[in-house]
């Protein structure tokens, strides 16, 4: 059995956690990441807490974990389309970790939901 997409995507999840210095030093401000976390922050924070009120999305049944995955994950795609489209637009070149920085984002948002929840 070949495991090697397996042990490459555990790579590719990994590699946040392991640009977790990068992402918040010194330049954290300058190179413009605090709008990917602090508007990651806002979308997913917002959707949760707006979402209590729509019966339909059941967010009560929610486990803790799928509530903080599902956090990490749409602010990995917030901040993915958004470099992807200023990048093809030419406006901003490709930075992996201002979707980093996105994803730290979304997941404090969810926590911050979870609190006060």
């Amino acid at each position: 059995m070949d495991f090697s997409s397996f042990f490459s995507l555990l790579e590719a999840l990994s590699q946040p956690f392991k640009n977790f210095k990068n992402i918040f030093n010194k330049d954290f401000i300058k190179e413009r990441r605090h709008l990917h976390f602090g508007l990651s922050f806002i979308i997913v924070f917002v959707f949760f807490f707006f979402g209590d009120d729509v019966k339909e999305l059941q967010l009560e049944y929610f486990p803790f974990w799928i509530t903080l995955l599902f956090g990490w994950f749409s602010a990995y795609g917030i901040n993915f389309v958004r470099e992807w489209y200023y990048g093809i637009k030419g406006a901003a070149k490709w930075d992996w970790l201002d979707i980093y920085a996105g994803c730290f984002g979304g997941l404090l948002g969810a926590i911050i939901y979870l609190i006060l929840k």
